[in-house]
């Protein structure tokens, strides 16, 4: 039986029970069968207060500052438009990549001046969309910002953009979520840079205003913001110094890490599995304290762009157990989620707790090490590898957690899977924001 009260989140455990604030997870499946859904496992769950409490440990520790702040979410970490209109309720503006996001924000009524449109490779016609909307435009290089030039002047308009700059800071992170230093894609580097203001200021239709940086994502270390914050402190003040006279903006990108492990030691022996001492990530307070006291007396409009740490915690995927397979040297439980909802594990090797969401009736309780694998035919679909865990019965739930973001955004229909449903739950409420794929959604683009 999985520990009572171990998380400090909206996912709690009662006598064994897994719940989303006031709902049992296994009455979700009795809740979807009851709307004519067949297929109600895997499900991607959300906490509706979660969401809302993520968001507001930022919008508190920003609105102390004596300086224009924006809380821009990344788009990338989750677009289901049920999640993205709670972040416009608490006042978020966005951070996207692709015309597609940007023309969903405009759909959603987000203030186009807010937003920032990103992307190491715009197609001319989002770049056109973002300058006919007065977004603000990331110039990522010296190609990027001659495209530029030649929509405004096709369009006869100004853009409003912001420089990124490659600060070339080691996040000290897993090298595929690394944005901010030399080798990756992103950004302009030192060598570049003086190529790429040579052309801003040769175009009176390109308007600076403010500069960029994105580190990466699951960082753990406030020392890193704090690096960045002043690499692109002393950047912003050569560019005032050089004329720039309409720059306004630092919009420091990277997200603050989350804890995944939820404490439990990652080992292959049961005999020293332990709790361990709370991951020591920093707070969205610490993050803007630090990058205040940086910027001091300048005067800087702030955007923080974060989207894991606003998301991540808020959700799990709910999935059945189809049965456990014994073998040699490790058995396996295989469950009907698999990589095409949580990819992350096979992508990046990333550890996502899993747990049983009610209590195992499996007549062999004792615990022993699985590994957790979906029905995909790839020997990397896995969910999770060497957990220590109560044999579970068929047809038990389980839940992985903290797949609020970078999951279902990045899921796929690798061999014929359907997407699942997606339930947002706020207190004893659920709400369908997501119905699962059907066969006909899916060969619907195709010529039967």
């Amino acid at each position: 039986m999985a520990e009572e009260n171990y998380f400090s989140n909206s996912f709690e455990y009662k006598n064994g029970i897994l719940f989303c604030e006031n709902v049992a997870l296994e009455e979700v499946k009795t809740w979807l069968k009851n709307r004519g859904i067949k297929r109600v496992t895997p499900a991607f769950i959300y906490s509706k207060s979660q969401v809302e409490t993520n968001v507001l440990l930022y919008k508190n520790a920003l609105r102390h500052l004596e300086r224009k702040t924006t809380l821009n979410y990344a788009l990338k970490a989750n677009m289901n438009p049920g999640l993205v209109r709670i972040m416009k309720t608490l006042g978020c503006s966005l951070t996207l990549v692709s015309g597609f996001e940007l023309e969903l924000a405009l759909k959603l009524g987000f203030t186009p001046e807010r937003i920032v449109l990103n992307g190491n490779g715009k197609e001319t016609w989002e770049i056109e969309l973002a300058v006919n909307n007065d977004c603000l435009l990331n110039i990522d290089s010296l190609f990027n910002v001659k495209q530029t030039i030649g929509v405004c002047r096709r369009l006869h308009r100004k853009a409003r953009v912001l420089l990124r700059i490659n600060p070339d800071i080691d996040p000290m992170v897993h090298q595929y979520n690394c944005t901010g230093k030399n080798g990756s894609k992103f950004g302009v580097q030192e060598k570049y840079f003086d190529d790429v203001i040579r052309e801003i200021k040769s175009e009176p239709l390109i308007q600076l205003v403010g500069i960029h940086c994105h580190l990466g994502s699951t960082i753990t270390s406030i020392a890193i913001f704090r690096e960045s914050a002043d690499v692109m402190l002393q950047i912003y003040r050569k560019l005032k110094h050089e004329g720039f006279e309409h720059m306004e903006y630092i919009n420091l990108g990277g997200g603050l890490g989350i804890d995944y492990t939820k404490h439990v030691a990652v080992t292959t022996d049961p005999k020293i599995l332990v709790k361990e001492r709370p991951i020591d990530i920093p707070t969205p307070a610490d993050l803007v304290k630090v990058v205040d006291e940086v910027f001091g007396d300048e005067n800087i409009s702030l955007i923080l762009e974060p989207g894991r740490s606003l998301i991540g915690n808020a959700g799990i995927l709910l999935t059945s157990v189809l049965g456990v397979k014994h073998g040699e040297p490790k058995s396996y439980i295989v469950v009907d989620g698999s990589m095409t909802e949580v990819i992350r594990p096979a992508l990046y090797s990333a550890y996502h707790h899993i747990d049983l969401a009610v209590p195992s009736q499996a007549d062999d309780k004792h615990k022993m090490l699985y590994d957790v694998v979906g029905p995909v035919c790839e020997s990397g679909d896995f969910l999770g590898k060497d957990r220590y865990m109560s044999a579970p019965h068929e047809g038990c739930l389980m839940a992985v957690f903290d797949v609020g973001a970078y999951c279902a955004c990045m899921g796929s229909n690798y061999n014929m899977r359907a997407r699942p449903a997606e339930v947002l739950i706020s207190g004893d409420k659920l709400e369908l924001i997501r119905r699962p794929e059907t066969l006909d959604d899916i060969l619907a683009p195709y010529d039967i």
